[in-house]
């Protein structure tokens, strides 16, 4: 186990679709941000689930 002074840090993605745009959009933009995260040394990178909502492509599929 790490020592207690070692903290991660973690990124939240909501992958957002923009008015217009295609929802392949948001998830290519939320695999860029994840790369990013990446390379900047990020422990983790969690993407929203989103349950019955047409505004979030990344809805949980046994939901949709």
């Amino acid at each position: 186990m790490p020592p207690l002074t070692e903290v991660g840090l973690s990124l939240l993605d909501r992958s957002r679709t923009r008015a217009g745009a295609p929802d392949a959009a948001a998830l290519t933009g939320t695999a860029a941000r994840a790369a990013r995260a990446e390379r900047l040394g990020y422990d983790r990178f969690w993407v929203a689930e989103h349950h019955a909502s047409p505004a979030w492509p990344a809805r949980a599929a046994a939901m949709s």
